[in-house]
């Protein structure tokens, strides 16, 4: 094993990211026999753990299958990987009603190149526990690491 501060910096974003994805999924139904199969012999091969990783992202980018499905089989991996998924999958994150009030706040000031405004909003919406991120589509608010 080779450890570096870097990689696990690497791991933490990926599982963070894993985490913001799955949010957005429906309820999870069903499963994906193929993915579970796989998955399996991959466990099953000396404990595999970067190819049965490999397969978590795999499923998470496959597109033939629906959420609700891609759910339940991401359950079921996580029952050996431990990643805490149950408490992400299909369940949008609640911001407090005081915290999206900052955020459209800070909205407006940004638009209006009020740049201290923002900034202070921003530290206050941090000061409680979360993110904004600027994007073309507005912004993104996420639970801050």
């Amino acid at each position: 094993m080779n450890f570096t501060f870097e990689a696990l910096d690497a791991a933490q974003n990926a599982l963070t990211k894993l985490r913001e994805t799955v949010r957005g999924w429906d309820k999870p139904k069903v499963g994906c026999a193929e993915y579970e199969e796989k998955f399996l012999a991959a466990i099953a091969d000396d404990l595999d753990t970067p190819k049965a990783l490999a397969l978590v992202w795999q499923l998470v980018d496959d597109a033939a299958f629906s959420t609700a499905a891609k759910g339940k089989t991401l359950l079921k991996f996580d029952e050996v990987l431990g990643l805490g998924l149950k408490d992400y999958v299909a369940k949008p994150l609640q911001v407090p009603k005081t915290v999206m009030k900052l955020v459209l706040e800070r909205e407006v000031a940004r638009k209006t190149k009020q740049w201290a405004e923002s900034d202070r909003l921003r530290d206050t919406i941090a000061a409680k526990g979360f993110v904004v991120e600027d994007t073309a589509h507005g912004p993104n608010v996420r639970e801050k690491r």
